[in-house]
């Protein structure tokens, strides 16, 4: 987003050519972490979460928000503004600790999209 102050990217190791596609980016505002998969996480999908922490404990501690996406999600750039605007309207409201967003699913191809918020488990 336009108006983020720092991008942590946690790349995972791999054999393609993503780490050197992310340091390609000449931005100020990237912060790669590298990082290794604990194969031993991955049942129940602990694995993203201990990789979310890890870039989350990464970001800076002066950080007001922290927008969170993973690598098979996007936000469209006309959404760029409302979320900035929520942010500011709730950066001082010490009774808002996230914010929650619609969001769309796609599954499959393009052709297929989920809109329900019963995507994900709730333990």
């Amino acid at each position: 987003m336009p108006s983020s102050d720092e991008f942590v990217v946690a790349v995972g190791k791999s054999e393609d050519d993503t780490l050197n596609l992310i340091k390609s980016i000449d931005s100020h505002k990237i912060k790669i972490i590298e990082t290794v998969w604990d194969d031993g996480l991955r049942e129940g999908g602990r694995t993203f979460a201990a990789e979310t922490d890890k870039a989350f404990n990464a970001i800076s501690p002066d950080a007001d928000w922290c927008f969170y996406i993973q690598a098979d999600e996007v936000l469209h750039e006309k959404y760029h503004e409302v979320v900035r605007n929520v942010m500011h309207q709730n950066l001082a409201n010490q009774h808002v600790d996230g914010l929650h967003f619609p969001y769309k699913h796609f599954y499959g191809s393009y052709d297929y999209v989920g809109e329900s918020w019963s995507w994900y488990r709730r333990d």
